[in-house]
């Protein structure tokens, strides 16, 4: 085995079984990257525990080799010694972690044992407390500290062996956000000096937002490996580990296929997400030379910004002459508007109907959702009674009308089932934006997110 092959821990063909029979772990060779924040994700039973227990010589295998640093785990004393040196396990309850009478004598125990000076030991547990934020915490007693502070005082236990490998059996199992967020940036200011951190969680909203690197493990065995992006975008495989899809990673996929967001990798922060939002070019223009096509049927409910209607109406042309050739008698164009007592709300429409019309040269009449008049049914009425077969319905979120996007495909259906075959209708991308879009979605995205929260609560 390679030494400078770049794995923190190798294992090759690893298998394991308890003694009452219960098969643990089946062939299980993997390969983890040095200096990277990994997540091993699963069901209860899947086996993780049990592999990490494997990872500092803790548990012997059956079958199969451990690799630590590239080089295979031993199991005499001398050997075992120095793999607990660099590789170092923080279990689930740090109950069966914690055992010494003090906090500062409960971090001294490793570096003691490891043959260390009383000062270099010093040095090391001064160091491990301020990296967990529980200096204060030195002289009281373990059993009189909280679950959270337990957790970190256990994280210290570790860290004050200096490892090159930090293994945490779910690291935030039980604890609230507050509490959760403050072990994961322990690891990341851990990861930040180079320590691969190890975790497992069924957090897969933490897993994706946290991690490089993610196995996935079902009765024993891994069953995938990937970045985050692949882990999560492969339905089979979560399916198989009884897994979700992040919130995150579904609202990125909803808003890039709603047009909201630039056809891109998913992403992995809620600012992030935001950032793209607010600086995404929503002009028609932009979307014109991205080759954005008008959609037929329900649509994509896209929302732009009318900055070329030239542009705009050229895509409806197109399609028109797709769609049938060019006998316009039979074709019309219906601009969908949100509807306002707000005279300046009209008057913009109207604008943009006659723009509409002036390049189109086609039949063109605006609608209201509500509070104005004609609405939606008044117009495809009229359209209708005139012969027209074929209707664009073109949706202009002029004012603040976020329900326009959810309530036109309804709309649309509701048409159809009252039409049949006399009309053909077709949604399109909306022509003049709600300035506030991004605002009202960015609302949103932290409101899932906080309820996401509370129901962990």
């Amino acid at each position: 085995m390679n030494s400078d092959n770049g794995a923190a821990i190798e294992t090759e063909g690893l298998e394991f079984s308890y003694i009452d029979g219960t098969k643990a772990l089946a062939n299980v060779s993997i390969r983890i990257p040095a200096g990277k924040k990994v997540a091993f994700l699963g069901p209860n039973g899947a086996g993780k525990t049990t592999l990490f227990l494997h990872f500092n010589g803790l548990v012997k295998p059956d079958r199969g080799k451990v690799y630590v640093a590239g080089k295979e785990v031993r199991y005499d004393r001398a050997s075992l010694l120095e793999v607990r040196k660099k590789v170092g396990i923080v279990f689930q309850d740090p109950d069966t972690q914690l055992f010494s009478s003090s906090v500062k004598q409960e971090i001294s125990f490793g570096p003691l044992n490891l043959g260390l000076s009383r000062e270099a030991t010093e040095q090391r547990v001064r160091q491990a407390m301020e990296d967990t934020g529980i200096l204060d915490l030195q002289d009281k007693p373990t059993h009189f500290l909280s679950y959270g502070q337990k957790k970190r005082v256990a994280i210290a236990d570790i860290l004050a062996m200096q490892p090159q490998v930090l293994v945490c059996d779910e690291p935030t199992a039980w604890l609230d956000v507050k509490h959760s967020r403050q072990i994961m940036e322990i690891l990341d200011r851990c990861n930040a000096r180079w320590v691969t951190v190890i975790i497992s969680t069924h957090d897969v909203d933490m897993a994706y937002a946290w991690s490089d690197y993610i196995f996935v493990m079902k009765d024993g065995q891994v069953i995938s490996e990937g970045v985050p992006l692949e882990i999560f975008a492969d339905r089979e495989v979560l399916q198989e580990a009884e897994l979700d899809e992040p919130l995150l990673f579904k609202l990125s996929k909803e808003l890039a296929g709603k047009g909201c967001l630039k056809e891109a990798a998913p992403a992995k922060s809620v600012e992030e997400l935001i950032g793209r939002i607010v600086n995404m070019d929503y002009s028609l223009a932009n979307l014109c030379k991205q080759g954005k096509q008008l959609c037929h049927g329900k649509g994509n409910n896209l929302s732009i910004d009318i900055e070329d209607v030239e542009c705009y109406c050229k895509q409806v042309k197109d399609w028109f002459f797709k769609s049938g050739g060019d006998d316009f008698m039979k074709k019309g164009v219906l601009v969908l508007g949100h509807g306002s007592r707000r005279q300046a709300a009209n008057e913009e429409l109207s604008k943009l109907v006659e723009m509409v019309q002036a390049e189109m040269g086609v039949r063109t009449a605006p609608a209201y959702f509500q509070f104005a008049k004609p609405s939606l049914a008044d117009v495809v009425e009229s359209f209708v009674s005139e012969g027209i077969e074929e209707i664009i319905i073109v949706p202009a979120l002029l004012f603040p009308g976020i329900h326009l996007m959810e309530d036109i495909p309804q709309a649309l259906e509701e048409l159809k089932l009252k039409y049949g075959e006399k009309v053909n209708f077709h949604l399109t991308p909306a022509l003049g934006a709600d300035p506030r879009l991004a605002e009202i979605i960015m609302e949103r995205v932290q409101s899932a997110e906080k309820n996401l929260l509370q129901d962990r609560d």
